[in-house]
């Protein structure tokens, strides 16, 4: 697994932890944008992209060709990462 999707779950289990549903839901869809990844003095040629879809009940994620589509179900934030291995784990 690369050391985005890492960042990416460990964000995710912080927000989980630390917040309620609603709340770290509410950060997420507040990232809507484009964002650029840097590492270290270099600026990565892949974008992360952020948007809200389905009336507000998701946020997507898309970096590369690969996706995250993140949720609330009831008092659980779930996520479905779409790789390109071809797989598709889910984050609770």
């Amino acid at each position: 697994m690369n050391k985005m999707i890492w960042v990416l779950l460990a964000l995710f289990a912080s927000l989980s932890a630390n917040a309620d549903t609603g709340s770290a839901f509410k950060i997420l869809q507040d990232l809507k944008g484009r964002w650029s990844i840097n590492a270290g003095d270099k600026v990565l040629p892949i974008e992360m992209t952020y948007d809200s879809g389905s009336k507000g009940s998701i946020v997507t994620e898309q970096f590369g060709k690969e996706l995250a589509v993140i949720y609330k179900d009831g008092d659980r934030l779930l996520m479905t990462h779409f790789c390109n291995a071809g797989n598709q784990p889910r984050y609770q």
